[in-house]
């Protein structure tokens, strides 16, 4: 069953029902009954009695201004900044979808065209954001930042093709908020894009859209629509991976050897989850993230001394947010460093408890 905020529901197994507040996961939400109190109810145990309205966004009306620099020699004219300007159509409402568009600079050549980078703000809410690209050395390479209205798009930042011939990872950090009246609190959001480059040279990665006239590939970046039947699956998936304690397989590292003081965990996607091909990078990375606070926690309990959790390089992005989780929610009841480099290379993190 689908249920979003502002759905009128009744509960099937107790007397009363409300309006739905908030949507907190993917089995849960909170119901404001008529007192104006907040009970959270699993989506099994209600019915939608009248949905909400759905949000109709009217016609984004654009000003589009370009700027073009010709250089000499063999370099080509590129784009520099273009600014998008829309009227702000509507104050109203909750539901806000942020995307992200590449456009082509040549649609009669999308192959081998550059490609122009836009953020969407598809909400009545104001949006302040910043757009950077992460670095080899872990840090943010900042592309873009600004306050951007509601309902508006805006250039970001010109791509060319030879940018996008190795996997690069985009951070969107966000803030909504509403200038001239009450609005509902959205969490501020941090979400990382790892950008594929086969994405960018397949035909049917460009889709038609309702922000451009060319095709784009859209990247959906967060949304206040919670799609249940996708979610459930995934959900489904995460507790599958959350059950698994000490029968996770083991790493095949040349050279590594057992030490039965040492417990080892490898959060590879492949070991947590059947087929992770219908994931995008978000969930793969939520999914991992799970494993590895289960397993800690498990540890912790257990009195486990030592735990090495393996996450590959990869980009680096599975590692960093082990490392922030153990610098913020475990700071302090734990220490932790490289798990030697003979044994596991650079893809692995030793945690020392107690």
């Amino acid at each position: 069953m689908q249920c979003k905020v502002g759905d009128t529901v009744r509960f099937l197994n107790e007397v009363g029902g409300g309006v739905i507040s908030h949507i907190i996961n993917a089995k849960m939400v909170n119901v404001q009954d008529e007192d104006g109190f907040e009970i959270p109810m699993l989506i099994s145990d209600i019915v939608v009695v009248t949905p909400a309205e759905t949000k109709t966004l009217k016609p984004v009306v654009l000003a589009k201004q370009n700027n073009i620099t010709e250089k000499t020699g063999a370099e080509e004219k590129i784009a520099s900044q273009q600014a998008y300007n829309s009227i702000v159509e509507n104050s109203e409402g909750s539901d806000f979808e942020v995307l992200l568009a590449f456009v082509p600079v040549n649609e009669k050549n999308i192959q081998n065209s550059d490609l122009e980078l836009f953020l969407i703000n598809d909400s009545p809410y104001n949006m302040l954001y910043t757009i950077g690209i992460w670095t080899v050395k872990g840090k943010i390479k900042l592309l873009s930042k600004n306050d951007l209205e509601p309902d508006s798009k805006e250039f970001v930042s010109l791509f060319r093709r030879t940018d996008l011939n190795t996997v690069q990872t985009l951070n969107v950090t966000f803030l909504l908020y509403k200038q001239t009246r009450d609005y509902e609190l959205q969490v501020p959001e941090q979400i990382n894009i790892e950008l594929n480059p086969l994405k960018f040279v397949k035909q049917g990665s460009f889709e038609e859209n309702d922000f451009f006239d060319e095709k784009a590939v859209i990247y959906k970046v967060a949304t206040s629509k919670v799609i249940l039947q996708e979610i459930d699956i995934n959900v489904k998936q995460l507790e599958a991976a959350m059950k698994q304690k000490k029968d996770v397989k083991q790493p095949s590292v040349v050279g590594a050897k057992k030490n039965p003081e040492i417990e080892e965990i490898d959060i590879h996607i492949e070991n947590l989850v059947d087929n992770a091909k219908d994931l995008d990078n978000a969930q793969i990375l939520e999914i991992q993230k799970a494993r590895f606070i289960t397993a800690l926690d498990l540890g912790i309990m257990a009195g486990t001394r030592r735990m090495v959790f393996i996450h590959g390089v990869g980009n680096g992005k599975l590692k960093y947010e082990i490392r922030r989780l153990l610098d913020t929610q475990y700071a302090g009841k734990i220490r932790y460093q490289d798990a030697s480099f003979k044994e596991y290379g650079y893809g692995a993190t030793m945690v020392i408890i107690g």
